[in-house]
């Protein structure tokens, strides 16, 4: 998706969202950076001197609305071999 556009597999307003990052590769490959929401593929980027492994993961948002509550459960992250 574009910067900017609302894409229809993020659900509304008080709905749950599924949300999947993928970091893979590394070292003589390039890593390659994968979004996946509620089973839909959103963006898929590589990088060619991108991190050979990482040291911690992040969750972040962004609104332009005042006053958003967001919650994260269930979280996992694991090592992709």
């Amino acid at each position: 998706e574009r910067e900017g556009r609302r894409s229809k597999a993020v659900r509304g307003l008080g709905r749950v969202n599924r949300i999947r990052g993928e970091c893979i590769g590394g070292g003589e490959k390039p890593t390659r950076v994968h979004l996946v929401v509620n089973g839909e593929s959103l963006a898929v980027f590589k990088d060619k001197d991108g991190f050979d492994r990482f040291e911690a993961v992040g969750l972040a948002v962004f609104s332009v609305e005042g006053g958003t509550e967001v919650v994260f459960d269930n979280v996992v992250a694991k090592r992709l071999d």
